[in-house]
């Protein structure tokens, strides 16, 4: 497994690697984050 660390940034949507497409909430350093599925349907 290729783990990489990243410092996330707000109202940014990242997607992993199995299609499900996150927007990062808000941000406490390094290994504090919140995330809400972002969905497809609108």
């Amino acid at each position: 497994m290729d783990r990489r660390c990243f410092n996330p940034t707000p109202d940014t949507i990242y997607t992993n690697k199995g299609g499900g497409s996150y927007i990062c909430l808000e941000a406490e350093g390094h290994f504090r984050a919140k995330f809400q599925r972002v969905s497809k349907y609108k």
